[in-house]
């Protein structure tokens, strides 16, 4: 039989799921905590219980889905030596991440943002921990360097540009011109950090 932390735990899957299969259905209009609870078969109460209100649940769901993610890439790149090799597997997987539902839902909460001055505040500080965390992944990637500023400008651009590449694949952009545009940033970031390395 399984315990109070077991059933606990597997509610709050439950709920993340839900959650975000919510946003990038319904968008964050559309999200409410009794749909949550409908969609991931539980009731209201129990995902009050670990998300009193709207605002709380979709930047703590979004935060804990990103943050599993770039430990899953931090935890790859552990059994792959610095170099070449190295820095392709991390822009690869950094990429596929950007290309994960949870992008799409994190956008919903973005734009919902601009005007809800609840959550403004709130996904502020959402995206300053998951801008460090994937940093932290392309520190991991270039392994020691000459110049660490010089690798923070190099992270931030990339991390700019895989976000309004994904941006644009979220919208339903044409892809043949995107997939053109990752090509080259993958080949400019990968010789960026590797002429960074020491």
């Amino acid at each position: 039989m399984a315990t109070q932390v077991e059933r606990s735990s597997a509610t709050r899957e439950k709920v993340i799921a839900a959650t975000i299969a919510c946003l990038v259905e319904r968008g964050y209009p559309g999200v409410t905590i009794a749909a949550v609870a409908e969609r991931a078969g539980v009731s209201r109460g129990a995902v009050t219980h670990q998300y009193p209100d709207k605002a709380r649940l979709v930047v703590e769901v979004v935060e804990e889905i990103g943050r599993r993610r770039t430990d899953e890439v931090l935890a790859m790149l552990e059994d792959i030596p610095a170099g070449p090799r190295r820095v392709e597997v991390g822009l690869d997987a950094l990429w596929d991440k950007f290309n994960d539902p949870i992008y799409t839902a994190a956008l919903e909460v973005y734009v919902a943002a601009r005007t809800d001055p609840k959550l403004h505040p709130r996904v502020l500080q959402l995206e300053e921990d998951l801008d460090e965390a994937i940093r932290a992944v392309i520190r991991a990637m270039a392994g020691p360097v000459r110049s660490p500023r010089r690798l923070e400008v190099r992270a931030d651009v990339l991390l700019n540009t895989m976000r309004g590449l994904a941006l644009m694949y979220a919208t339903g952009a044409p892809t043949e011109p995107l997939d053109r545009a990752w090509a080259q940033t993958r080949a400019d970031a990968r010789d960026a950090l590797l002429a960074l390395a020491r």
